[in-house]
């Protein structure tokens, strides 16, 4: 009989029989997990559409493990950075109304600083995509989460078929599809996040790479405005400074007799 101890909503990693397999640590990377080895015998189907079973539901405990706790660290960046920028920006607008009302108003410029602070934190987060990662991460392990119960409880209700009868080879061609099916689709969940997560990345270099040629273009321009408008040598002319342009040679002028 098959193991139907694990519960729809609850998911529990099977491991195999020889004790091989441990669990992934969530912040490594999320590797593929390796394949059983199967035996289809009359005697044996059984056996292997139970270690087909497990198999699936560890790449997809697996994935649900690794995105839950990177979900935890982006969030926890996520906060301490959005709780910086705001504590920083009503710092620096209050900063200017203090020193003004203490009669020093030349600490007020602190303000600025502060605010450009609040606004560095904002510009990191962006960058590194903190708290987008965190909303794809919940979302993506939501979806993972709603595929394995699914998974799950489909599977309960073949074996409860299967239970007054060991299954045949078309039952075992039946179940691979199933759980090739829900397998695809744990993988196809982790590659949309994966190119969600490089086209935001390329949006962000793209980002930064016109405000980097933005800035070089503005220093530049600066530099060129400074330079035209330095002072320099001033040329006389061979007359002197007060030389009267010379008359023309030829002919008188209007009015001469």
């Amino acid at each position: 009989m098959t193991d139907l101890s694990t519960q729809p909503g609850q998911p529990r990693v099977s491991e195999p029989r020889n004790g091989s397999w441990k669990p992934r640590r969530g912040n490594s990377d999320l590797d593929l997990t390796e394949f059983p080895p199967l035996t289809w015998s009359r005697t044996g189907i059984r056996q292997s559409l139970d270690e087909l079973y497990a198999w699936a539901e560890r790449l997809a405990v697996e994935a649900i493990g690794w995105y839950v706790t990177e979900k935890r660290r982006k969030s926890h960046w996520s906060r301490t950075l959005r709780a910086l920028a705001l504590a920083l920006t009503i710092t620096g607008a209050i900063v200017p109304v203090v020193a003004l009302s203490a009669g020093r108003p030349a600490a007020g410029n602190w303000g600025f600083l502060l605010l450009a602070l609040a606004a560095g934190c904002a510009v990191y987060d962006r960058f590194f995509g903190f708290t987008s990662s965190w909303h794809r991460y919940t979302a993506t392990a939501a979806s993972l989460r709603s595929q394995l119960i699914e998974y799950q409880a489909e599977w309960a209700r073949e074996m409860v078929i299967l239970s007054s009868r060991e299954p045949d080879r078309n039952d075992a061609v039946r179940m691979i599809d199933f759980v090739r099916a829900f397998a695809w689709n744990v993988n196809d969940t982790i590659r949309t996040e994966t190119e969600a997560w490089l086209t935001e990345f390329d949006t962000r270099m793209t980002e930064f790479e016109s405000r980097l040629h933005r800035t070089e273009g503005a220093v530049a321009r600066r530099d060129a405005a400074a330079a035209v408008m330095l002072p320099g040598p001033h040329r006389h002319s061979e007359d002197g400074p007060e030389a009267v342009p010379a008359r023309p040679r030829g002919g008188n002028r209007v009015g001469e007799h």
